[in-house]
């Protein structure tokens, strides 16, 4: 059965696709945005609305940045009524579900998701985690099926399990790629010149530090403030520290050592060589 669905925030790049989403699964949509979003509402065909309409909706997405998220939902939630389920598309998940479960009255829903793919990506086959709360019981078996019909594949997780891998799967890669990418502006390194040597790694990982840095710092920020990616970046600096000791030093026995003690602890080196030698016939290509 369609139900009425606002995307707070929708005029935005996960808005869209979290509208389109819905749309094309046949419910009855309708956007807000701060700023002028009448015509994202008709490329989109869908409807404009406000936060303040919240109480007119089945469900209400919030696709807000995180460090506002909890002045949107102190505002839109109060105002939905029982029976209605409240979600979010955070990159993080332990403090915004404290705020939409903080904000919304008794008998509304509260979910949480995040797409683990970007808004211009083809997202078939790409992977969205759920997060259920105490408060999910009736809109959970509507919205994994959605998803799951739209060709996405469903990972429920806890919060603090989802914010601890995120910590290693978006924190400690986006902290390295940029780390890199000041190293190379602080040596003054000729990116042009480089090039010109590059071997099938360089080549990947430079495409890699690019697509990365392509994106929104602010947000990349925010996704460096939860604990789990604090802990992270400590281990991080901390192991550059102890190897650039071993190689400053001569210590090339222990460099040697740790290099053989991360591959131990990484586990099927050799099936990521195998499959890396794919990326590097298709980059190639």
């Amino acid at each position: 059965m369609p139900f009425k669905v606002l995307i707070i925030g929708g005029a935005g790049g996960m808005g869209r696709w979290c509208a389109g989403l819905f749309k094309n699964a046949g419910h009855d949509v309708y956007i807000s945005s701060r700023r002028d979003a009448s015509g994202v509402a008709r490329s989109l065909g869908v409807g404009l609305a406000s936060p303040q309409d919240a109480g007119d909706f089945d469900v209400v997405v919030l696709s807000v940045p995180m460090d506002v998220l909890e002045e949107v939902a102190s505002d839109a939630a109060p105002r939905m009524r029982p029976g209605s389920l409240l979600m979010d598309l955070s990159s993080l998940k332990v403090k915004p579900l404290e705020a939409m479960l903080r904000h919304a009255p008794p008998g509304v829903e509260v979910i949480g998701t995040h797409p683990l793919f970007g808004p211009q990506s083809d997202f078939s086959g790409r992977t969205i985690v759920l997060v259920p709360t105490k408060r999910s019981v009736r809109w959970l078996p509507i919205i994994r099926p959605l998803f799951e019909e739209a060709g996405l594949n469903v990972l429920e997780a806890t919060a603090e399990r989802h914010d601890m891998n995120m910590a290693v799967v978006q924190g400690l890669t986006h902290f390295m790629y940029v780390a890199m990418g000041r190293a190379l502006e602080k040596s003054q390194v000729n990116m042009e010149e480089a090039s010109l040597f590059k071997t099938p790694v360089y080549g990947i990982t430079k495409e890699m530090l690019g697509r990365v840095l392509s994106q929104s710092p602010e947000l990349y920020a925010l996704i460096q403030s939860s604990e789990h990616a604090r802990e992270m970046r400590r281990a991080f600096i901390e192991a550059c520290i102890e190897l650039n000791s071993e190689l400053e030093e001569g210590r090339l026995e222990d460099f040697i050592r740790d290099f053989k003690s991360a591959a131990t602890y990484y586990g099927d080196t050799g099936g990521a060589r195998e499959r890396s030698e794919r990326i590097i016939r298709d980059y190639g290509a």
